[in-house]
């Protein structure tokens, strides 16, 4: 993938958010809206089991205390705005990540957050 964005969480754990797909065979739109999990401690990587409700690519994404944030982009798939700028926000509360890699796949889903005053694209969090 390409155009996506990762974040470190809770000292272990990597997330790779969104972007585009880098294989032909692959849509757009399903990698857009994926989020896979690497624990390094282990090394092993697992998929989140929803996707975002808008998939993007170039966007921006920042960790506050236990929440991933991502924040517009530029949309991927049959529903992107003919501007392909997205205004939204979406956060996902990773405070028991580590039950993902126990099996449970329960509570793991990106919800959505407030709305860009712009929506944007190709721009950085801190």
């Amino acid at each position: 993938r390409y155009g996506h964005e990762s974040v470190s969480v809770l000292g272990r754990y990597l997330l790779c958010i969104g972007g585009k797909a880098a294989d032909e065979s692959l849509e757009d739109a399903k990698v857009g809206g994926s989020t896979d999990v690497l624990d390094t401690a282990t090394g092993h990587w697992v998929s989140l089991p929803c996707q975002l409700q808008h998939p993007r690519a170039y966007f921006g994404s920042a960790v506050v205390g236990n929440t991933v944030i991502v924040c517009g982009g530029s949309a991927l798939g049959p529903c992107a705005p003919s501007e392909g700028r997205i205004g939204s926000t979406e956060v996902l509360d990773v405070s028991e990540l580590q039950k993902l890699f126990e099996g449970s796949e329960h509570g793991f889903c990106w919800h959505r957050g407030p709305e860009l005053l712009f929506p944007r694209y190709d721009f950085s969090l801190a």
